[in-house]
């Protein structure tokens, strides 16, 4: 079955979509995530099986919440000009 988004999306908006799907989420198994994994359940006490997102962020430094902010304040300006081009 063809991907419905090759044909319906601008390229501009394709090529939106396609940035956010290659950020990183909790549960992909990469080194830095595990070793976010491992430093909250050491801080919560919780097994890594257990955690859930809210275990990551209360754990999470300052630096990584800082760049998350940006990435996402980044997205949204983006997504705003794609918005207006519409």
């Amino acid at each position: 079955m063809s991907n419905p988004f090759n044909r319906s999306m601008s390229d501009p908006f394709k090529e939106f979509v396609e940035e956010i799907a290659r950020l990183a989420v909790p549960e992909e198994d990469t080194e830095e995530n595990r070793g976010r994994r491992e430093a909250a359940a050491s801080e919560s006490g919780t097994p890594i099986s257990e955690l859930d997102e809210s275990d990551i962020v209360a754990s999470a430094d300052d630096e990584f919440l800082c760049s998350e902010v940006l990435a996402l304040w980044a997205l949204i300006r983006k997504a705003r000009e794609l918005v207006g081009q519409a």
